[in-house]
């Protein structure tokens, strides 16, 4: 029975045995195959590191008594690819369910309501985030029960499209 690997469209044959010595004509443009296809997975996650390195974060003042729970990256904020990829990141607490934590800028917003998932600090709950494409980002209710709070902290880390820049 023969068993192919297929890279880059290209089925390579896998020995079945020690004696098969069709994989050893065949091994070496396998490998080479295998080695530009991490090539080009190398050099795409370098485009994409560029990329989100060169997004300008633009904070978010936190509303309803949120606040930034922490500086830097921790600082609620959102950021713009030039490929419309909205990145909106941030660890806020002292806030309640059911309540708008920030505000996206215009051009920023989602073209329809977008509704995803937070983590909360300390534990493994998980809450309700829903962003409008007036730019609310309302902070929902616990989902699970492992005894998280919202007000305790919530880290967000939301991405989506928004129509590219001309």
């Amino acid at each position: 029975m023969t068993v192919n690997i297929t890279v880059g469209g290209v089925d390579y044959p896998v020995p079945s045995s020690a004696s098969d010595t069709n994989w050893a004509a065949q091994q070496v443009e396998f490998e080479q195959a295998l080695a530009g296809g991490l090539d080009t997975v190398n050099t795409d996650l370098e485009t994409l590191d560029a990329a989100v390195s060169s997004i300008t974060f633009v904070a978010i003042t936190p509303l309803n008594g949120w606040s930034n729970d922490g500086g830097g990256a921790y600082t609620l904020a959102s950021g713009k690819a030039r490929d419309g990829m909205v990145l909106v990141r941030g660890v806020i607490s002292g806030g309640s369910g059911a309540t708008v934590c920030g505000t996206l800028a215009s051009g920023s917003r989602p073209t329809a309501t977008l509704r995803t998932t937070a983590t909360l600090t300390g534990s493994d709950d998980i809450c309700t985030v829903t962003i409008s494409t007036a730019g609310s980002i309302t902070i929902g209710s616990v989902i699970t029960t492992n005894g998280g709070s919202v007000g305790n902290g919530v880290t967000l880390n939301v991405v989506f499209s928004v129509a590219a820049n001309p």
